[in-house]
């Protein structure tokens, strides 16, 4: 177990969202494989890796009674959101006080066909979002105190050789607590706190998942391909996606969609896996890297 990355993650609370209840947001039971990449992400990332989540084990958070299950406490809340997205191209509430300021250099003149000319108001007002005009109140169902115990392995990529060095960053900095930004569990305002467990006794209780946890999930989401596909982009608008692709040391923007994909999930011994099986399906990770590389064919 000395060769992949192997971390405890813990929070107040978390909310790994189904797609199927986007507005109303519901939980996931557990952790879900994307969630996990994306933590591992936040301590350590570079474009010249790919984390394969292996397993997730289900650990009994400090706060929990021994009567609990060691899933979590499941939570209602309210939360105040917004119902639409901020406009790719805004430039900010500097900029709009800029056009405000000078609204003769901003103003266009009447297009063909149009009875109006677009004010200096009309062009602020687009590069903010004015939270009173848009907040919405929604309910999420949530869960409350949990602690993870994540396994994955590196996968080289755009070219990496050297898994050794990126494992060896990962340690360090893991063990010092550093990240590029705050790990959360599932959605930001849920921040997550991190160990490196590589030093521990294999035999530590703590870090043991419950062997008589079991429990039926059924379809997860696993990940999520970007698939750069400029044709699809322009004749479907209803999925557009703008990504940044990394390739030779360079970062560019790309255009195409994104495409989930699924498994069938259990926790089996205190593991979440594949149903009948004692790991994460690495087929979907396969078919995730075509996706990738083929524009969407296999």
């Amino acid at each position: 177990m000395r060769n992949i990355v192997d971390i405890r993650v813990w929070g107040d609370y978390a909310c790994f969202t189904r797609p199927e209840f986007k507005v109303e947001r519901v939980s996931y039971p557990v952790m879900t494989p994307s969630a996990a990449r994306g933590t591992l992400e936040a301590i350590y990332w570079k474009p010249q890796i790919r984390y394969r989540i292996q397993r997730i084990g289900i650990l009994r958070h400090p706060c929990l009674k021994k009567e609990e299950s060691p899933i979590g406490r499941e939570w209602s809340l309210l939360r105040n959101e917004i119902s639409s997205r901020q406009n790719k191209n805004a430039k900010g509430m500097g900029y709009a006080f800029q056009v405000l300021a000078d609204p003769e250099g901003q103003v266009k003149k009447p297009g063909k066909g149009k009875n109006k000319a677009e004010t200096a108001e009309d062009i602020a007002r687009r590069q903010f979002i004015l939270i009173d005009e848009h907040r919405q109140q929604r309910t999420s169902l949530v869960l409350k105190d949990v602690a993870y115990r994540i396994q994955a392995w590196i996968e080289p990529r755009n070219g990496e050789t050297n898994i050794a060095k990126h494992l060896d960053c990962f340690r360090r900095r893991a063990e010092r607590g550093q990240y590029f930004h705050k790990p959360f569990l599932g959605c930001r305002e849920f921040a997550a706190d991190f160990e490196w467990l590589g030093g521990k006794p294999d035999d530590d209780k703590t870090i043991i998942p419950p062997h008589d946890l079991f429990r039926s999930i059924g379809t997860m989401l696993f990940d999520t391909a970007y698939i750069e596909n400029p044709k699809r982009y322009a004749e479907h608008s209803e999925d557009r996606l703008e990504f940044w692709r990394h390739e030779n040391d360079e970062a560019r923007e790309a255009k195409g969609y994104a495409k989930r994909l699924f498994f069938n999930a259990e926790v089996k011994n205190g593991w979440l896996v594949e149903k009948d099986r004692n790991s994460l399906p690495d087929s979907l990770y396969d078919e995730l890297t075509k996706l990738e590389a083929g524009n969407g064919n296999h």
